[in-house]
């Protein structure tokens, strides 16, 4: 994981570059690079309470619906660690909330944005892989909604940074996508498809 973590970070590194240079700000000076990514910080860090009181409900939700299968306890790990992440930012968030809005914002901000979107979507990723079963109507039910959901949101929550919405889907998508895949029928290639064009 920590592998797959370093790599995806130098490739969302690299995607920040080619945007700062398609829109031009490498010409520019590098206080208004600052400002944006710290308007594009901002943006997402006014979302935070709402992003991850909709995680938390969410794994509330799978939580039940697992605890009546075999899979309770792995659900109940899983659920530990999203807690863990959602607090995490919410204390974040708390702190942010106790100073002045930042007005520059360094690379590195933009980097553990990218890195936290990343650490949830491959908790989120793993949960099609873990959980569903074509034997229990209600935890998969749970999961095709929530997934769908999330990647919708994700993509529209955090737009304002490419690298982490790209952080958040890839492993959503992989993980929705793998589960589809071990099980081929002419419905998971009718979903897939639309995974694939969400």
């Amino acid at each position: 994981a920590g592998f797959c973590m370093m790599g995806a970070t130098r490739m969302f590194g690299d995607l920040a570059g080619a945007l700062n240079r398609y829109l031009d700000l490498d010409a520019n000076n590098a206080q208004l690079r600052s400002q944006v990514r710290a308007q594009q910080i901002n943006a997402i860090v006014r979302t935070t309470p709402a992003m991850m009181a909709g995680n938390i409900c969410l794994g509330i939700v799978l939580v039940y619906f697992a605890s009546l299968t075999p899979m309770a306890v792995m659900a109940v790990i899983w659920f530990g660690v999203l807690a863990m992440i959602c607090g995490l930012a919410l204390r974040s968030w708390v702190k942010s909330q106790r100073a002045p809005a930042h007005k520059h914002a360094s690379q590195r901000a933009i980097r553990r944005a990218a890195i936290h979107a990343g650490c949830l979507g491959l908790l989120w990723g793993a949960a099609p892989a873990l959980f569903f079963s074509f034997e229990f109507n209600e935890l998969s039910a749970t999961l095709a909604l929530g997934m769908t959901g999330l990647i919708c949101a994700a993509g529209f929550v955090l737009a304002p940074i490419p690298a982490a919405v790209l952080a958040f889907l890839m492993p959503v998508t992989a993980g929705s996508l793998s589960v589809l895949i071990l099980n081929p029928s002419a419905l998971s290639a009718a979903v897939a498809f639309m995974l694939v064009g969400y």
